[in-house]
């Protein structure tokens, strides 16, 4: 999304906000996930609204909160990538 513009940049920013709030009143509506690496156990992840439905946001969920651990495209090698450090934070 490097080159979509600040217009599709908005609409993702409204979509993301949207899809965490909803993830703030139902937990559970994401699809929970299995990994072989016990790291990623308990992860979730949902689709960030229907136009932006290639990029996932992967949280965990406890009876207190929502925690987001990654946002990133869905065609990634996702039990690798889930594993590596987020980009600026080496």
């Amino acid at each position: 999304m490097d080159n979509a513009g600040e217009s599709v940049a908005e609409r993702f920013l409204a979509a993301f906000d949207a899809t965490v709030a909803q993830l703030a009143r139902v937990p559970e509506l994401g699809r929970l996930r299995r990994f072989r690496d016990a790291e990623l156990a308990g992860l979730r992840s949902m689709a960030v609204g229907r136009r932006f439905n290639a990029h996932l946001i992967f949280y965990r969920c406890s009876e207190t909160s929502v925690s987001i651990e990654r946002v990133m495209h869905g065609v990634r090698d996702l039990p690798q990538r889930l594993l590596e450090a987020p980009e600026g934070y080496r």
